[in-house]
């Protein structure tokens, strides 16, 4: 009513407003609040640092020696306990040994029979390899043109789509259909059939394998010489497709063997070498007791030389107490900037409420009647309750001081907003 009264104009305050007023004061009141977090949170830990070292270099002087020489009684008793050990550990790798010899032999055996039923199944693989080959050959002598045909088919006969899909399929080890739009790309690579050339036989899984039998070869659609007539390039895929399947219907029937020889080969070999490892271990068994004594001798002396350590050790703490006491001036100076975090968190609620207040409403009004909407803002802050800075300045509380100096450097006044 004042501003329509004195100025002549009209502004309306909606429900979007007061939204806003709250996204603002919800925006500032985190960003403050983390602000002021993180700083309480480094100061309060150099305070505790600062609190802390002291003690910990007490203590340190205090217990080292006497740590040191616990140290060295605990090293005496292992050493004495090690020799033990290793009598024991002699006795029992010499019959770890004959019980890897004797399992070494028993993998042996079974690794010769499995070795004659992986001989006839690969007799059957071998069968299959040659139209593989055959069907490479044929790959590869594909016309870049007859590629080109494909690539251009928007909507191809269902021969050559089942054909370049179940390429797809196993080129990239598929369990669904790949679009039409990503064969095209597929074949689109110039390094189409090199890949073909190039595809490990030996690489194709169960789910893709069956897959493609289910949804291109088991169809109706799928036959070689119709795929053929249908086109120079989908033939010479399709021909791939069916004799590299083929070709893993037997590799994986033998799967479970070669697995079943390789795990054999494995613990053949895990136990030759612990064996192995075993044998050595007894032969240096002794010469282990023999240093063992020697190094007893040796920490003795060690105790002489962690005593003239302690000394610089002692040195050291003393220098350390006395930085720490040249801290002190620091420490005051955290204490101070710790309660200052704590007054701002306590006006933080009112300062981000009439800083909400700011960015949502005292745009559209002059400098008077902002300062008359700031004084009527924080006298209904005071009636609630609610603490708030006397002497809050927006353009400070809402920007950071990098961005003053570039809104200056800008040729914007450096005044109150």
């Amino acid at each position: 009513m004042k501003l329509a009264k004195n100025a002549k104009k009209y502004n309306f305050i909606t429900p979007r407003d007061y939204l806003d007023f709250i996204k603002h004061f919800t925006d500032v009141l985190k960003t403050k609040k983390e602000e002021l977090q993180e700083q309480e949170l480094h100061l309060n830990t150099g305070l505790d640092k600062l609190k802390s070292t002291e003690a910990e270099v007490i203590d340190l002087q205090q217990n080292v020696l006497v740590d040191i020489q616990k140290d060295l009684t605990v090293k005496n008793e292992e050493a004495n306990t090690k020799l033990t050990l290793m009598l024991e550990e002699q006795a029992n790798a010499e019959k770890s040994r004959e019980i890897s010899i004797k399992t070494s032999e028993e993998v042996k055996v079974m690794q010769v029979e499995i070795a004659k039923r992986t001989e006839e199944v690969n007799a059957d693989l071998g069968k299959a390899e040659p139209a593989l080959i055959e069907a490479q050959e044929s790959v590869n002598s594909i016309q870049t043109s007859h590629l080109n045909e494909i690539k251009a088919m928007g909507k191809p006969p269902d021969k050559v789509r089942y054909a370049v899909e179940a390429v797809c399929c196993l080129l990239y080890g598929l369990s669904t259909k790949p679009t039409w739009k990503d064969c095209r790309a597929y074949v689109g690579k110039p390094d189409f059939v090199p890949t073909i050339i190039g595809f490990d036989k030996d690489q194709v899984t169960k789910k893709t394998k069956e897959f493609v039998k289910k949804e291109f070869i088991g169809t109706d659609t799928w036959n070689i010489d119709a795929i053929f007539k249908a086109s120079k390039a989908a033939g010479p895929l399709a021909k791939w497709v069916q004799s590299l399947i083929e070709y893993a219907d037997i590799f994986l029937k033998i799967e479970p063997l070669r697995n079943e020889v390789k795990e054999l080969e494995d613990k053949e070999k895990e136990l030759s070498t612990k064996s192995e490892e075993l044998t050595t271990k007894i032969v240096d068994l002794q010469n282990n007791i023999d240093q063992y004594k020697k190094d007893y001798a040796v920490l003795i002396a060690e105790v002489e030389r962690i005593k003239s350590e302690m000394d610089k050790v002692t040195d050291k703490v003393e220098r350390s107490k006395q930085l720490i006491s040249n801290l002190s001036s620091e420490r005051t100076r955290w204490d101070f900037s710790c309660q200052d975090i704590q007054n701002r968190m306590a006006t933080l609620i009112g300062d981000c409420l009439l800083s909400g207040a700011f960015l949502t409403y005292l745009g559209f009004f002059d400098h008077s009647y902002r300062k008359f909407l700031n004084q009527e803002w924080k006298g209904c802050l005071g009636t609630a309750g609610i603490k708030y800075k006397d002497d809050l300045s927006y353009l400070e509380f809402l920007s950071k001081p990098s961005e003053r100096l570039m809104w200056q450097g800008e040729g914007l006044p450096n005044d109150d907003i």
